[in-house]
């Protein structure tokens, strides 16, 4: 009977291997234990063998699953070979790059970029999608995308994907333009404890970094009102409703002209990063390639992004 391997599950199963579990895995592989569970589940279906054993709260290798190792590594190797000897005959006739990204695209230059990049390379193909920083891991984790701009913030474990570094960012506070912070060009966050603040949905990005970062100046945040995206937060500041903190560049890159509000920046700046990434794991294709070369010409012609 012929046997068909989706080569995603024997990633995942080559992954509990070497990081040691499934719990060590997910968190590597930006899945869950249940998820991953459920993947070696299938793979041993389809096997018709079991792959692990428990052993007390740990799984450990059965017999079976330690023969099928070398075999599982092989053929991922396999597959990688394939890939590159097919690129050559593939990007004679084109090709297709898949990007994940961050929203507000103008303020990072990002849009500039990709036209850029599709005027030099007319054969080639762009796959864009532009979501929120979770989405943005995951796709890079499971394949969906090639490379990814990528915003992060200095807490955030980055050590599975190769880091091409782009451009950074800090936080800064937006107000009405009569509020009295509207008078000055900087503040520290301290002074903002007794502030209304208009915030994130749960579990965003910028939820989690303007929560943390308000945390560390001392006090928690009183949101009184919570948007989704940022021109809603900036029309309900422009309406006085409270002030909030966002990041600087999408702000004053869409917004510059409202003269119903203030930007302030804050001092000293909470920073976080835009950068250009892909899974450590993953060979690049040709058409990826010749995208990162695009970003490090931009970068090399604009340095101070």
């Amino acid at each position: 009977e012929e046997i068909f391997v989706d080569t995603l599950l024997l990633r995942e199963f080559v992954a509990i291997v070497d990081y040691g579990s499934f719990e060590n895995a997910s968190y590597e592989l930006f899945t869950t234990q249940s998820s991953l569970s459920k993947h070696i589940r299938k793979l041993e279906t389809e096997l018709q063998v079991l792959l692990f054993e428990k052993q007390g709260r740990n799984s450990r290798l059965t017999a079976a699953g330690k023969d099928f190792l070398p075999y599982a590594r092989r053929m991922l190797l396999l597959e990688e070979e394939t890939q590159i000897m097919l690129q050559k005959y593939q990007e004679s006739k084109g090709g297709t790059v898949s990007i994940a990204a961050v929203p507000h695209l103008g303020a990072y230059h990002i849009s500039e970029i990709l036209t850029l990049f599709q005027q030099q390379y007319p054969d080639l193909q762009i796959q864009l999608s532009s979501t929120s920083k979770t989405t943005v891991q995951q796709m890079l984790t499971d394949h969906s995308a090639d490379l990814a701009f990528l915003r992060y913030a200095p807490w955030d474990d980055i050590s599975t994907f190769h880091v091409i570094p782009f451009a950074d960012d800090e936080l800064c506070v937006i107000c009405p333009k009569d509020h009295p912070l509207a008078k000055q060009d900087s503040v520290r966050l301290g002074a903002l404890k007794n502030e209304k603040f208009l915030g994130y949905r749960a579990q965003s990005f910028m939820h989690r970094l303007t929560t943390e970062c308000c945390l560390d100046a001392g006090f928690n945040p009183n949101v009184i009102f919570v948007a989704q995206r940022l021109e809603n937060v900036v029309e309900l500041v422009s309406n006085k409703i409270g002030i909030a903190l966002t990041m600087l560049k999408p702000v004053q890159y869409g917004f510059s002209d409202n003269t119903n509000i203030k930007i302030v920046r804050v001092e000293p700046p909470y920073k976080c990063r835009v950068d250009l990434c892909y899974l450590k794991t993953r060979k690049l294709s040709g058409p990826a390639m010749k995208l990162i070369g695009e970003v490090q010409n931009y970068l090399a012609q604009h340095p101070d992004l």
